[in-house]
């Protein structure tokens, strides 16, 4: 093996399994190369021909969960999506993160129906890496493929079918400098491979290099394929936990961290025609004066959030299941999206 050509194995090994105190010796080398791999090139050369399957691979999985969508006869499906960096056991914190607490209060009473199915609890802490998206839609609208073939081995391809199966999404994260948290970001983001991307079969896989860029840029030009609104009709919903939302200083400047988190998390999903009820988002305020350790006690204890959680989530499911028993009351797509015809 070459320094700068780690095999497919050791990656998976290197990437998910290993933490530092158990490599030693060889495996430091191998550690090294992949880190110089990783941080220079999306895939090395001898990685091409394993994308090729991968991709073929990934193909097949989404056009059986979209099939799994048009089936009449199944359950309603919810996904729920951890964003937070917490995790007991995959982070450094060894503690449940508040606002995955306070989603999974949410999903205590919606599960308890026949016709509701839970189609994943992800952690995105705990799942596997979700690479950046490159950016392609802003060169070429075709540019952006489907499955995203820019990433064919990263975490973001099991997720995929999930979130095609799912009839709910719901997705909870802490505030992190005002923000949503980078790896709940980076899931939203990858989305758009979905939603427009355009659809790369197994035989028309390729290394995007210039030629392929140029290619799709002369399909962008003819406008002369469909956009899939592949999650048209998902309704979402968002639990945010704040530290700073009972601030002193905070409240005073009118400041409410957890809304302004929730609203870009709404805005970002209601651009691609995912909807939302009218009671969309719940959140939970910690103690600005104490440690974030202590914050899961408190959040057991506070019966109003906990009921707020319940409400949203109730609601976005029983939206969703107006939406399946009457389709047409769905809103109409918005229009002027890229290249749709």
């Amino acid at each position: 093996m070459s320094d700068d050509q780690p095999s497919l194995a050791d990656l998976v090994v290197l990437h998910n399994d290993r933490v530092p105190g158990d490599i030693s010796g060889e495996d430091q080398q191998e550690l090294a190369a992949y880190l110089k791999w990783r941080y220079r090139n999306e895939w090395p050369e001898n990685l091409k021909g394993s994308a090729k399957l991968a991709h073929a691979f990934n193909v097949d999985v989404v056009q059986k969960a979209l099939l799994e969508y048009e089936n009449p006869d199944r359950p309603l499906r919810v996904l729920a999506v951890h964003g937070s960096g917490r995790h007991p056991e995959k982070s450094c914190a060894h503690e449940l993160s508040n606002s995955a607490l306070l989603l999974r209060h949410g999903l205590e009473d919606v599960l308890e129906g026949p016709d509701v199915e839970l189609v994943g609890d992800i952690d995105l802490s705990a799942h596997r890496l979700i690479e950046r998206c490159n950016g392609c839609l802003s060169t070429a609208s075709p540019l952006c493929g489907f499955p995203c073939n820019c990433w064919p081995f990263d975490g973001m391809q099991e997720l995929y079918p999930l979130v095609l199966k799912s009839d709910v999404i719901l997705m909870s994260t802490g505030v992190y400098m005002s923000m949503a948290g980078g790896m709940l970001v980076n899931f939203i983001q990858r989305l758009v491979s979905i939603d427009g991307g355009f659809f790369v079969d197994k035989t028309q896989f390729r290394w995007k290099d210039a030629a392929w860029r140029a290619k799709c840029i002369e399909i962008g030009k003819s406008h002369d394929f469909e956009y899939n609104a592949r999650l048209y009709g998902r309704v979402c919903a968002y639990f945010i936990s704040s530290k700073d939302q009972l601030n002193p200083p905070d409240v005073k400047a009118g400041k409410d961290y957890a809304k302004e988190v929730a609203q870009r998390l709404y805005n970002a999903m209601d651009d691609y025609d995912r909807f939302h009820a009218s009671d969309w988002y719940a959140q939970a305020a910690a103690d600005p004066e104490e440690d974030y350790a202590f914050d899961k006690a408190r959040l057991s204890a506070d019966t109003k959030a906990q009921a707020r959680a319940k409400k949203v989530a109730k609601a976005a499911v029983a939206l969703a299941a107006r939406y399946r028993k009457n389709p047409s009351s769905r809103p109409k797509p918005k229009p002027g999206r890229v290249n749709r015809v």
